[in-house]
């Protein structure tokens, strides 16, 4: 994943790059899906395996800097 850098307007009403902010992340992670029927059930974790982060130790966003990162999902399918 490659994060731009934030932007904000100065003073004069000009766009810039905020310090602190964007950089690259490859996350690993696992999952599995159970199917039963029309039903989906997913659950997966993931978790940053390299990071290469602007001002990595003055971030304060959580893009990154997480310990596991963890989904689920339940679905339904319908003939439509």
């Amino acid at each position: 994943m490659h994060l731009q850098r934030d932007r904000e307007r100065d003073a004069a009403g000009r766009m810039t790059a905020l310090q602190a902010s964007g950089g690259a992340i490859l996350y690993a992670g696992l999952g599995v899906r159970l199917l039963y029927g029309p039903l989906s059930f997913a659950l997966g974790a993931r978790r940053a395996a390299l990071k290469s982060l602007n001002e990595q130790d003055e971030q304060q966003g959580s893009e990154g800097l997480e310990n596991i990162r963890a989904a689920a999902t339940l679905s339904y399918s319908t003939g439509f």
